[in-house]
């Protein structure tokens, strides 16, 4: 009997502290991220604007790196004086990164580093990259005079190899928003269901109802 019973509390735990104690696996997001970035300046006195979406799978800290995504997309617009826009650039396409050579976006810190050739002839640059040179020397600036703030940063450069007069540069930071998309997620593999989770819970709490302590014979007992 005292076999017997052992058997049942050894196969109640082997069935039922894996269900209960195996962690569930974690599947990475697939997200997509819209930006923009106005306020580009070129040397003939057009304002351009750069804008795009991207989607990837973020690693474990949310950031998204060239590896990471599924598709880029992006083009570069320019405005004239009197208002009329047209589009002078495109970068990668519906699907795909074809043209990205460098990519990092970091969630935390609303931080975009890419870089990219498009079509007609051109390569943009954004973030870090411009910081480090990658993406070659920065367009000559007017030195600001004494006892004035320093001129901001660059944060991005265009160029436009068959109209140089297009090249520009921007000194503010892309505004990047992720899309909500819903889609249905299917449930983890390994997740124990419910009621086998309550089965399991019964189980146990019978099996060690029915296990007697050994220390419990009655004072004489002589066996």
């Amino acid at each position: 009997m005292k076999t017997s019973r052992q058997s049942g509390i050894a196969a109640a735990m082997f069935v039922c502290v894996p269900l209960l104690l195996c962690p569930t696996a974690v599947s990475a997001a697939t997200v997509t991220y819209s930006f923009s970035e106005a306020g580009w300046l070129n040397t003939i006195g057009t304002t351009e604007s750069f804008c795009g979406s991207f989607s990837g799978t973020t690693g474990a800290n949310g950031t998204l790196a060239l590896a990471d995504l599924s598709a880029f997309s992006a083009t570069i617009t320019e405005t004239n004086a009197q208002g009329a826009t047209k589009t002078i650039s495109q970068f990668g396409g519906s699907t795909g990164t074809s043209g990205l050579a460098d990519f990092m976006y970091i969630p935390g810190s609303n931080s975009l580093t890419l870089e990219a050739t498009g079509s007609p002839t051109a390569m943009i640059c954004l973030g870090n990259d411009v910081v480090t040179g990658f993406c070659g020397s920065l367009p000559a600036r007017p030195q600001p005079r004494p006892g004035t703030p320093p001129l901001p940063p660059i944060e991005g450069v265009f160029s436009l190899s068959v109209n140089g007069a297009l090249n520009a540069y921007t000194t503010d930071l892309p505004s990047v928003v992720q899309t909500l998309v819903i889609q249905p997620v299917p449930a983890p593999a390994n997740t124990p269901e419910p009621g086998s989770a309550l089965l399991c819970g019964a189980v146990l709490v019978l099996a060690s109802k029915v296990r007697k302590p050994r220390g419990n014979r009655a004072i004489g007992d002589g066996r």
